[in-house]
């Protein structure tokens, strides 16, 4: 009986043992998923600031008269607009550098 006792009080420890590293890493784990949550919060707020950063550049550059194709996630009545200023854009490149040269054959 001593022995049976003996077994069992030591298996009871074992489990107490188990209980408690299975709690710690339970604890680890939640700290993990939380910490995870706030790099993927931060990470999604970084790219949305990118991502408005590169529409202001996009619409400052047609604005000053150049062209990108490209809509980055704009409205339908900003990309309408701005397709008309790139196209205006492009149209005026290709007749300046046009211009240019035929005023260099007519001079030469």
């Amino acid at each position: 009986m001593a022995e049976e006792h003996s077994y069992i009080a030591e298996q009871a420890s074992r489990i107490d043992q188990l209980i408690e590293s299975c709690e710690s890493l339970k604890k680890e784990i939640e700290e993990s998923n939380a910490e995870h949550s706030d790099r993927i919060t931060e990470t999604s707020n970084v790219l949305r600031m990118t991502h408005d950063y590169v529409t202001g550049l996009h619409y400052s550059l047609v604005e000053h008269g150049g062209f990108l194709r490209n809509g980055l996630g704009l409205s339908r009545e900003q990309r309408s607009h701005l397709n008309v200023l790139e196209r205006t854009n492009l149209v005026s490149s290709r007749t300046s550098v046009e211009l240019m040269r035929l005023l260099r054959q007519h001079v030469a």
